[in-house]
């Protein structure tokens, strides 16, 4: 997955589709376990305004065309997210339920634009927690909980930075209440590196502790599930490795990165969740 927050000025950087090691390319680097699940793009104007969103079902290898495509159309100021998905089922969906435009990623909904990488094994514990955003669900997905959780804590405490910071702490509350009936699990998820975005502003939290000594796709010496970033002509990028050879800088596990529109510029800091500290060694 990839994230683009820019003024607007420039075109959607190449990267994101085209050279050896795009989206495009990730989608079919292991033959052993081609992405088959779904792919999408979506953009957020500043302001929270809905600017693109297309959401397939079918593997990207398969539409490398229609997936540039959505690129350009979506180019703009604000937030751009591309996804391609490698579904998790924690929630036992048949095949024909899980993998379907409205399971792809990414989500858009009440001001927000979401992706996910990783596993919410407790999704229908915290679903059990949403109170009216159950009733928004519209796929079948353990991310698309994540993301309503997301907008819940958004809507309690206003700001979204604080958001995914209290979602995560949430993890781990109604885990010490149900872990004893989980008897399957270990932990409450398999990674939760996520973007979401308000518009004005991306928050992109690397929290993958399950990768152990597992290495990216095709970025060599990169590690499994340690989210990159770096800064372009009038914004920046985010993404699950990099996406070219350029000068990326990496998240640490459990920080979460907040990239700010401002005047133009985009401004970047970096910080530790005290909801990840110590999280790590449970999962």
């Amino acid at each position: 997955m990839a994230a683009y927050i820019s003024s607007g000025k420039g075109p959607v950087p190449a990267c994101l589709a085209e050279g050896p090691r795009s989206l495009t390319a990730q989608a079919s680097a292991d033959p052993s376990r081609p992405q088959a699940d779904g792919w999408g793009v979506g953009r957020l104007a500043p302001g929270g305004r809905p600017a693109a969103l297309v959401r397939r079902s079918a593997p990207l290898a398969e539409e490398p065309r229609a997936f540039s495509r959505a690129l350009r159309a979506a180019a703009g100021p604000g937030v751009l997210i591309a996804h391609a998905r490698a579904a998790s089922n924690p929630l036992g969906l048949s095949r024909a339920r899980l993998v379907r435009p409205e399971n792809s990623h990414p989500f858009q909904a009440e001001g927000l634009l979401f992706a996910h990488n990783g596993t919410l094994d407790i999704a229908s514990e915290i679903r059990e927690n949403l109170g009216s955003g159950a009733l928004r669900l519209r796929g079948g997905s353990d991310s698309e909980v994540l993301f309503r959780q997301i907008i819940k804590m958004r809507d309690a405490y206003g700001d979204l930075a604080l958001s995914v910071e209290m979602a995560l702490d949430e993890i781990w509350t109604v885990w010490g209440s149900c872990s004893g009936d989980r008897r399957d699990l270990k932990a409450p998820y398999r990674g939760l590196n996520l973007f979401v975005s308000d518009g004005n502003r991306l928050c992109a939290l690397c929290h993958y502790p399950g990768a152990g000594k597992k290495r990216s796709l095709l970025t060599p010496g990169w590690g499994w599930g340690r989210l990159a970033w770096r800064t372009v002509p009038g914004g920046a990028l985010f993404s699950s490795e990099p996406l070219d050879a350029g000068r990326w800088r990496g998240l640490g596990d459990g920080q979460l990165a907040e990239a700010v529109l401002e005047g133009g510029a985009v401004k970047i800091s970096v910080r530790g969740l005290g909801a990840a500290s110590g999280k790590a060694a449970a999962i």
